[in-house]
Parts: C-alpha cells; sequence; structure tokens
C-alpha cells in the first residue's frame, strides 16, 4: 500500500507518515486512478511501454488494497485518528471517529478532554511530540489499539442526543426545584 508522508498540512493528517508506517487505502485508491489516467496518457502519445507499466502498476495496486485493506464488508478505516488543533469547541470529529472504533490522540483542549477518555479511548497531549508519542503506541501495539478501540465505542455511546436532551431536562429540573 502507498505510504503517506508527513508535511505542513492543515488537515490533521500531518503526521500519517512520520517514520514511514503511514499506510493509506483511501491514497491507494487515490494513486490507482493516477496511475489508470497516466496509463490513458501514456496510450494516445504512443508510448506502450509506459502505458503497461502504469497498467502493471495499477493492477498490483488494486491487488494490495483489496488484499490488506478488505476485511469482508468494509474498507479498513483508520487505525487512530489525531487532531492537533488548539482551538475547538467540541470534538465531533474526534466523537465520529470514536463511534466506529478507532482509537484518538489529540491536544489537551477543552472541546478534547470532553470528548475523549483520555488513557482510555485515546490519549490527550500536550505538544507535536506527545501527539507523535501517543500515535506511535496506538499504531506500534496491536492490543492496545484493540482494547482502546472498543473503549472509544464506549465513550462515544455516550454522547447520545437521548442522554444529551435526558441531562439536560434533570438539570432544568433541578433549577426549576431549587427556585420554588
Amino acid at each position: 500500500l502507498p505510504l503517506m508522508g508527513s508535511g505542513d498540512w492543515n488537515d490533521g493528517m500531518n503526521l500519517v507518515g512520520m517514520q514511514g508506517k503511514g499506510e493509506s487505502i483511501w491514497l491507494g485508491f487515490f494513486l490507482y486512478q493516477v496511475l489508470m489516467q497516466f496509463a490513458q496518457l501514456a496510450r494516445l502519445h504512443g508510448d506502450a511501454a509506459f502505458t503497461e507499466r502504469c497498467r502493471m502498476e495499477a493492477a498490483q495496486l488494486r491487488r494490495n488494497i483489496e488484499q490488506h485493506g478488505w476485511d469482508g464488508h468494509w474498507y479498513r478505516r483508520a487505525w487512530v485518528v489525531c487532531s492537533a488543533s488548539h482551538r475547538e469547541g467540541f470534538g465531533l470529529t474526534l466523537t465520529e471517529a470514536a463511534a466506529c472504533g478507532t482509537p484518538v490522540v489529540a491536544t489537551r483542549i477543552a472541546g478534547h478532554v470532553d470528548a475523549l477518555g483520555d488513557g482510555h479511548a485515546g490519549f490527550l497531549a500536550d505538544d507535536v511530540e506527545g501527539l507523535a508519542e501517543s500515535m506511535s503506541r496506538i499504531l506500534l501495539d496491536d492490543g492496545l489499539r484493540a482494547k482502546m478501540g472498543q473503549a472509544a465505542v464506549e465513550h462515544a455511546e455516550t454522547f447520545r442526543w437521548d442522554t444529551a436532551a435526558a441531562a439536560l431536562l434533570d438539570a432544568l429540573c433541578d433549577d426549576a426545584a431549587r427556585r420554588r
């Protein structure tokens, strides 16, 4: 599978390829399409050798995506989601990742603290080094990743609309009772 690099991106994916371990199913789909389009372009320019090379690489990539990225029902998702944001209202992206069973690594800010069960469903970090270290811990330890993935699902379940509505109703009733 293709590896994502690392860089100064503003989409939370800047640390994915650190240490050369950021395989990406999404990037594989994208690269497959690029290879197929280059094959067509090479054919139009009469470059049979490059046409064949692009098609062969695309075919191998497709086999690898199917072999390593398909679990029988879904294409595999991220093994960890990272948010390095320092200004977040509530970590909805983190909660959505958790609901999919994906552990989360995030900066230690109010919205992330609420959305993440630190040490259970993922890790909070104070700096870039802490984010990278936490991501490495999760990515390199299959057991920890599985345990945190399950805890992430359980933690995300606490953020249901019916639960939030019931908590709000309780708070309003308590306030009304105190005012009587």
